[in-house]
């Protein structure tokens, strides 16, 4: 084949297709984007969190109530729409439970039963949310 002919095969033309950005990434790069998702999901899913204060924990446990991973799951999201909204202290319900959050912290503050809701007053929210 001739010196200037050499590598022509490897030209796009009409009918041919170019590898695409994720082909033409180096097993590395692919490995560091990989990472990045991860970290990125990570990020994300720390974000979604609720804590617990002690005091809150102290009420779960004198109260008997017991939150499953899918329940802090859904305070969570429950929190972040209340968050999206502006609000700062929250009242969220679910299932029975009220939990009074502090937004910016994604902090439980207390949690009440259905046992001790009975003519309970909550002050100082801006929110509530039904879970």
């Amino acid at each position: 084949m001739p010196e200037y002919l050499q590598g022509v095969d490897r030209l796009a033309g009409p009918g041919r297709v170019e590898p695409s950005p994720a082909q033409r990434q180096t097993p590395g790069e692919r490995a560091q984007g990989s990472t990045f998702a991860q970290m990125l999901e990570q990020e994300v899913r720390k974000r979604e969190e609720v804590r617990f204060s002690l005091h809150a924990l102290e009420r779960l446990r004198l109260r008997n109530i017991q939150l499953t991973p899918q329940e802090v799951e859904t305070l969570g999201g429950a929190v972040s729409k209340v968050a999206e909204k502006g609000g700062r202290d929250s009242l969220v319900v679910m299932n029975r439970v009220a939990f009074v959050v502090n937004v910016p912290t994604r902090t439980v503050i207390t949690a009440i039963d259905q046992a001790h809701l009975r003519d309970s007053v909550f002050t100082q929210i801006d929110s509530a949310v039904i879970a």
